[in-house]
């Protein structure tokens, strides 16, 4: 047998004879992989375009259009706007000549993270904004923003924020999200019923449900202790 170098436990481990070809062709690829990433910084580097556009984006006598949120306002370069944002760039092209724009139903902090985004491609670290975040981003037509929201928010998703996640992801159309909050639902709030699929899509008509269900849920409760509180006290009547 021939030996391989173990990437976590960084010693050298017996590898058997038919895993030798694809270990040999893996590790082949991923020297290929590096190099091609190094060439790539390289051009990277070599090419002052790179460069040029940074110095733009950070400098703030650039910025030449205004966005008011609330009590804020946020100059920005209307080009990477643009770029970023389909709706954005309607807006642009529609009005050539304006130099602000007043964006409603958008809290300045979320509108702040967005606007991060928008110039440095990261989220903030406040997990917890991420649904607010996608709607900003589904609203404004940010695709790899609402990528990246979408993302967190499928692995966040349990029985106590599902039915909200579900009325948003019928808002903005958006099947994954639609599909494991409908899931959950199911599963946590019905799991004696099957829930009609078309309910995915009806969340005014699954509301109603939940609501009852969680009535009968509070009722049947507050008669088991009823029933419980009786139970102990024929047996205690007994005992005496």
């Amino acid at each position: 047998m021939n030996s391989a170098h173990c990437y976590y436990c960084g010693i050298e481990v017996e590898l058997p004879e038919q895993y030798q070809q694809y270990y040999n062709e893996n590790n082949q690829l991923t020297e290929e992989l590096k190099t091609v990433k190094k060439e790539l910084q390289q051009l990277k580097d070599e090419n002052p375009i790179f460069n040029d556009i940074k110095k733009i984006l950070s400098d703030p006598d650039f910025k030449d259009f205004t966005i008011n949120v609330g009590q804020s306002s946020f100059k920005v370069h209307k080009t990477l706007f643009a770029a970023r944002s389909a709706t954005l760039a309607e807006i642009f092209k529609n009005n050539p000549d304006a130099q602000e724009l007043n964006l409603k139903d958008i809290p300045e902090s979320i509108f702040k993270a967005v606007h991060d985004f928008v110039y440095n491609n990261q989220l903030p670290e406040d997990e917890n904004s991420f649904i607010e975040i996608f709607a900003a981003a589904a609203r404004l037509k940010i695709e790899d923003l609402i990528k990246r929201t979408s993302a967190e928010i499928l692995t966040k998703i349990d029985v106590k924020n599902a039915f909200e996640i579900l009325v948003l992801s019928n808002k903005f159309d958006h099947e994954q999200m639609r599909q494991k909050s409908f899931k959950i639902i199911q599963r946590k709030i019905f799991p004696n019923r099957k829930l009609d699929a078309e309910l995915a899509k009806q969340p005014e008509k699954l509301k109603k449900l939940i609501e009852m269900k969680t009535k009968l849920d509070k009722e049947q409760k507050e008669l088991n202790e009823k029933f419980q509180n009786l139970w102990k006290e024929i047996e205690d009547d007994k005992k005496e």
